[in-house]
Order: C-alpha cells, then structure tokens, then sequence
C-alpha cells in the first residue's frame, strides 16, 4: 500500500536554517560551516536542525550531482517532487521534512542515521 504525502505550496517557515550559519550562501553547497552561538535553549534547538538539515542538503546534493540525474531539477521531475520546495530546503530557506530525508534515501542512497546498540 502506498501512501501519498501531501505536498502544499511552499510556505514560510517558522525560521530558516541558514540563518544560523555565518556563511549562508555555503547551506548545503560546503561540507563545513561556521555556526552562530545559540543565545537560548529554544534557538540552540534550531541550531541544531539547522546543522542537520544542512549535512542532509550537502548529501543531497552531492549525491545529486553524481547520479544519473545529474541536476537537482531533473532529480525533483524524476521523483516527483515540487522543484521549487526542493530548492528551498537544500539552501535552507524552508525546512526539510523526515520525509525528505526518506526520499533522498530511498532515490540517492543517503546513508539514514543508525540506530543505537541494542534498538531495531
């Protein structure tokens, strides 16, 4: 059984991740950034999915650019994935979804997180 997301029109997000890097043209293009230092408990939150998201964007892009798709808009009409949303999340100005994450593991091979010892 397949289950459909639905995918809305971007929106603005509650705060875009590359506003937490001192090199944001870098989110997602580098392999390492300079962050900023979070000033309270709730920013440190988003520092830190700032940075997840942006090794997520730099895997995907690196890995983008080396499969048969080759672009990143050739990669979002062959897995059917809104080309302006896309963009956004790999240069940090929307926020990725887990389901973004499936995505690029499923069609790239991005290697998920792996679960602690003792857990399935």
């Amino acid at each position: 059984m397949r289950v459909a997301y639905i995918t809305s029109p971007v929106s603005d997000p509650r705060f875009k991740p590359r506003s937490y890097t001192l090199d944001p043209k870098g989110f997602g293009k580098v392999a390492h950034l300079r962050w900023c230092e979070p000033g309270d408990a709730s920013e440190e939150t988003q520092v830190i999915t700032a940075r997840i998201q942006h090794d997520f964007a730099y895997a995907i892009t690196e890995a983008v650019s080396k499969s048969p798709h080759r672009t990143v808009k050739a990669y979002a009409q062959a897995t059917s994935t809104d080309y302006q949303r896309l963009t956004k999340i790999l240069r940090g100005d929307a926020i990725m979804r887990l389901e973004d994450i499936a995505d690029a593991h499923r069609n790239l091979g991005i290697a998920l997180p792996k679960p602690q010892e003792g857990e399935q």
